[in-house]
């Protein structure tokens, strides 16, 4: 049990990274959290939080102590801020003022945690992912349990959706050929590959 989510663990790890989503990132905290209390009530010592989600959090710790104390973060060098790691940078974060009321901090929360840049929500996307995910589930079971090949497992995957917008009368503009099918299942693939294990 423990093997299987320390793999878990890796593999949100791989997610977070291949997509850039931090809740990926949160997921894995979970688990290791969830872990640990296991270990503790079977009288086994706490495992140490992964390197990687301590350099998370120290980042995104400052960025809300930045925000805490009326600063803008992204008045700093990377990976704190948005400005370039050089000197002239540094300098220009010493020498910030209050600038952001309470509420324009609050305002900042989100994008400072990564979940929202221009264009991009990061629960839309974890969404997104388990939906082309599930595609990719049901093209694996056609091919495998009904032996079709992959073409036909598209077609059949396309079928099913095309069904269901009818019977509920909403299209799934994203969904209207075999190609964007394929596009789904790429993302969902891509999202996935295999990188080596943790040491």
């Amino acid at each position: 049990m423990e093997k299987e989510t320390f793999q878990n663990i890796w593999n949100l790890n791989v997610l977070a990274d291949r997509t850039g989503n931090p809740l990926y990132l949160w997921k894995a905290l979970d688990e290791w959290f969830v872990l640990n209390e296991a270990r503790i009530s079977a009288d086994l010592p706490r495992l140490e939080m992964p390197q990687w989600c301590l350099d998370y959090l120290a980042i995104q710790a400052r960025r809300l102590r930045d925000l805490a104390e009326g600063l803008d973060y992204r008045a700093t060098p990377e990976p704190f801020g948005e400005l370039p790691r050089d000197w002239e940078s540094v300098e220009r974060a010493r020498h910030r003022k209050r600038t952001l009321s309470p509420l324009q901090a609050t305002k900042q929360v989100l994008q400072a945690l990564g979940f929202r840049r221009n264009g991009w929500n990061a629960f839309e996307r974890v969404r997104k992912l388990e939906q082309q995910d599930e595609d990719t589930l049901s093209i694996e079971g056609f091919t495998t349990i009904a032996e079709m090949s992959e073409d036909e497992s598209i077609h059949a995957l396309l079928d099913d959706y095309m069904e269901k917008a009818a019977s509920s009368g909403c299209d799934n503009a994203e969904i209207t050929d075999s190609r964007s099918i394929r596009k789904r299942l790429a993302a969902s693939r891509n999202a996935r590959r295999v990188m080596p294990k943790p040491p």
